[in-house]
C-alpha cells in the first residue's frame, strides 16, 4: 500500500493487492500526482520493486511517487515482459 517501501529495488516483489487510500492523496495538487500514485501501486501489484538505478528519473516506481513521473521506465517495462511474456 502506499507509504510502504521496498528494501530492494527492482528485485521480486510479490504480487499483492494494491489499495489506495484517497484520502491520503493530497487533493490540492492536480490529478497528475493521483496519476502517479496509481502508476507507482499498479505497478507494485504487478511485481515492480521502487526504482533506484539508472532509470529512476523516469520512472513512476520511485519512492516516494512524484506527480511528474506518472509512466513506467524503458527498464519497468521490460521486466514486465520479461515476467510475463
Amino acid at each position: 500500500m502506499y507509504g510502504q517501501s521496498g528494501l530492494y529495488p527492482n528485485t521480486r516483489c510479490e504480487l499483492t493487492t494494491v489499495i489506495v487510500n484517497k484520502a491520503k492523496i493530497n487533493t490540492t495538487l492536480n490529478n497528475n500526482y493521483a496519476k502517479a500514485v496509481a502508476c507507482h501501486e499498479l505497478g507494485h501489484a504487478v511485481g515492480l520493486r521502487h526504482e533506484a538505478g539508472a532509470s529512476a528519473p523516469f520512472s513512476c516506481m520511485v519512492n516516494p511517487p512524484v506527480q511528474e513521473k506518472r509512466n513506467l521506465s524503458d527498464h519497468d517495462k521490460q521486466t514486465l515482459r520479461n515476467r510475463y511474456s
